[in-house]
């Protein structure tokens, strides 16, 4: 709990400095694609418009997978345009595009995971893969901490979503994020792309890859 304006200003600079950081990725990626003037991806996530950008603190419980439900997260994407993600402990998994399985992302010392999400696969016209990914149990016995900053387009940001919608930022977030915390039946409702952002995994067909349920956000 933060009590104090000390634990506030602790909180505040990891929150700037995240964004500082996303931004200058951000920015090479502009750079990166030929993108110059408005069409720079930075150019829609300006800090003055509102955004659903934010600072998550996870604590994963001690977990057996083979008589524990509702452990972890289950495989999606991210609703953000990058994520910057902090955890010492083992656990996150990627499913790089064109592989068949998952692997362990190795914890090192002084380092962050960065990964694509739908809002930046949207902004670059599908170019840029969102990352598949899931946390599962490395050790049944360890609690697991991570701190993630998702930086989001603003709210009012149009993109063309998989399903070939018109669909601002701001309704993508509200939309999935529904999706992810809502019991299978309800998860059905949504549009067979939002959980995997679209991304089809190559072992699997299309839709029941991107049906695929999530228990745990």
């Amino acid at each position: 709990m933060i009590k104090n304006s000390p634990d506030m200003k602790v909180l505040e600079n990891a929150i700037a400095g995240s964004n500082i950081v996303t931004k200058a990725i951000l920015s090479a990626l502009s750079t990166g694609c030929g993108l110059t003037g408005a069409s720079r991806f930075e150019n829609t996530h300006r800090n003055e418009r509102p955004s659903t950008s934010t600072l998550a603190m996870m604590h994963y419980i001690p977990s057996d997978p083979r008589k524990d439900t509702n452990i972890g997260h289950q495989k999606h994407t991210d609703i953000s345009s990058l994520t910057l993600l902090f955890s010492e402990e083992w656990g996150m998994q990627v499913r790089p595009p064109g592989a068949r399985e998952f692997g362990f992302v190795e914890p090192r010392p002084g380092t962050a995971i960065v990964n694509v999400g739908d809002s930046l696969r949207f902004a670059s016209g599908h170019t840029m893969q969102s990352c598949i990914h899931r946390v599962v149990p490395y050790d049944y016995s360890q609690h697991r901490y991570s701190i993630a900053y998702f930086l989001r387009a603003e709210n009012d940001t149009m993109f063309t979503d998989s399903e070939g919608r018109n669909i601002t930022a701001g309704q993508w977030h509200d939309e999935k994020f529904f999706a992810f915390t809502s019991p299978p039946e309800l998860q059905a409702l949504a549009p067979p792309s939002m959980i995997l952002g679209g991304m089809v995994e190559e072992d699997e067909p299309a839709v029941a890859a991107q049906q695929a349920p999530v228990e745990a956000y």
